[in-house]
């Protein structure tokens, strides 16, 4: 089959370009920066990594990578 010659070519063009290494390259590290900063959040609040939230002694802990600044809401039980 001649399409798997093709492909090679195809990827090896697209990896010589410059552009595509910086948008690979700003893509990975900003996922890898939300993914860190939400095993961190899960591991303050003890719940599940696929839970968007976890409640845990009256703090609501928001699980995403993405929300900037402080991602535990406190709430005084009244």
């Amino acid at each position: 089959m001649k399409i798997y010659p093709y492909f090679l070519i195809g990827i090896k063009q697209t990896w010589d370009n410059n552009l595509f290494k910086i948008v690979l390259f700003t893509v990975g590290t900003v996922l890898l920066v939300s993914l860190i900063r939400k095993l961190v959040m899960v591991s303050k609040s003890g719940g599940k990594f696929s839970e968007s939230m976890h409640i845990a002694n009256g703090n609501l802990y928001i699980h995403s990578g993405i929300v900037p600044g402080n991602r535990v809401k406190v709430h005084e039980i009244k």
